[in-house]
């Protein structure tokens, strides 16, 4: 049997945390867009993908109709996303599983080049900002945590995902 993982303490506990917490508020925030995008706590927010988009904030009822719809499944897919997250930054990584941090270094990197990349090239500038604060809300805590996931005499992180799952 693995030895037990070493004791998170100081800024490494810290970062995990932050990571948790994170990827908890993600999963609320899906539930905002999914549900209620439209209310009037983004509107802000709205008015500016509007803009940027339509070059108005005024739009008829298709624009409507499609844009309650999009952000159904964009709340969905950021929930999805976010609960798959939060369960390997509280498992696997917590174990220091090496697959565990490129599982979630990659899909980071994919969703952020990506949406950032479109929502740059239309113009969106309000969400490029929010992708930004989004990626350094992952990227700086888990960066924190380097040191504790490579420490020398610690558990090495060995394992790989085929062996955490038992695939062979």
């Amino acid at each position: 049997m693995d030895a037990e993982p070493p004791p998170l303490t100081g800024l490494a506990r810290i970062a995990w945390i932050a990571l948790l917490t994170g990827f908890a508020g993600q999963i609320v925030l899906g539930h905002v867009i999914a549900f209620g995008l439209d209310g009037w706590a983004f509107a802000w927010h709205q008015d500016r993908v509007a803009a940027a988009l339509w070059g108005t904030t005024e739009y008829g009822a298709e624009a409507t109709a499609y844009r309650a719809w999009i952000q159904a499944l964009l709340g969905g897919t950021m929930i999805a996303w976010a609960w798959t997250m939060l369960a390997i930054v509280a498992i696997p990584l917590r174990r220091r599983e090496r697959w565990a941090v490129w599982c979630i270094v990659i899909s980071t990197l994919h969703w952020f080049v990506i949406d950032t990349g479109v929502s740059a090239a239309h113009g969106v500038g309000i969400n490029v900002a929010f992708n930004v604060v989004a990626l350094a809300s992952i990227a700086i805590p888990l960066a924190l945590m380097i040191p504790w996931l490579t420490a020398r005499g610690l558990r090495p992180c060995s394992s790989t995902f085929a062996d955490s799952v038992q695939l062979r």
